[in-house]
């Protein structure tokens, strides 16, 4: 039997797996998925980071006790008085819960000890039951959730000196390639005297790398607006950024 797979692009795992339920009609807790490790390397082999996530996503085939144990989990946080979306995937006789959730620092606990007592008695309850499943829980969201990761993050950096210095080198290609591109646009400006708008979503660092840039560029100036909320950068011709503002003047003293 041949299974229908579908890839989409999101911030997170839950948003691309949304937009893949959607595609094919189903409901997240329908989907079996798979996440393929090589898009957080660069052409090095180094670990990299990434703005989003591509995800491949497929209906999945359940058997005795995945249904059981995802509605037993979905009432357990219930009964904790709290709201969340439990979906789950199968992988080598492990169920792996992802529960998506704004209240995701609760379900942790301190120190992990709620998602702990949840997992014990998941377990006891597994085996009175004849399921015969290992089980992986993975919370998804909650302000608790984002300071656990960037806690873990940091220590990831600090086991590696190698990484650390990985990392420099990759920062600094990414910064030499982004004032390649600015000084690219820059002299497409200044031929032909129309200005540009950088589309490339940059953080305010990356703008500021491009805005040093094109100081030191001769006939060219770049200014930061805001379009629908995202701030971006418009390059300008010298010649022409004058005329307007004469321009401007102009109409004000009339």
């Amino acid at each position: 039997m041949t299974v229908d797979k579908k890839s989409a692009v999101g911030e997170t795992v839950s948003e691309a797996l949304a937009e893949i339920a959607k595609e094919l009609g189903l409901e997240i807790g329908e989907l079996d998925y798979e996440i393929d490790s090589a898009q957080f390397l660069n052409e090095q082999g180094q670990p990299t980071a990434r703005l989003d996530v591509e995800v491949t996503a497929w209906k999945k085939t359940f058997k005795p006790g995945i249904n059981e144990m995802q509605a037993w989990l979905s009432q357990t946080i219930e009964v904790l008085g709290l709201e969340a979306t439990v979906s789950v995937r199968e992988a080598q006789n492990t169920l792996h819960f992802t529960i998506t959730s704004e209240q995701g620092g609760q379900i942790i606990g301190r120190r992990g000890a709620t998602l702990k007592s949840i997992e014990k008695l998941m377990n006891e309850f597994s085996v009175k039951s004849g399921y015969e499943w290992k089980y992986a829980l993975h919370v998804d969201g909650g302000e608790e959730r984002e300071r656990e990761r960037s806690e873990r993050r940091r220590r990831d950096r600090d086991d590696s000196r190698g990484k650390r210095r990985g990392d420099r080198r990759d920062n600094k290609r990414d910064d030499e390639g982004l004032k390649r591109l600015a000084k690219k646009l820059a002299s497409r400006v200044a031929e032909s005297g129309e200005s540009l708008v950088i589309e490339k979503e940059l953080n305010g660092y990356q703008r500021r790398i491009v805005h040093m840039t094109i100081k030191e560029f001769n006939g060219v100036n770049s200014e930061s607006f805001d379009d629908d909320g995202a701030r971006k950068i418009r390059l300008v011709a010298a010649e022409q950024q004058s005329e307007e503002e004469s321009s401007s003047s102009s109409s004000s003293e009339e």
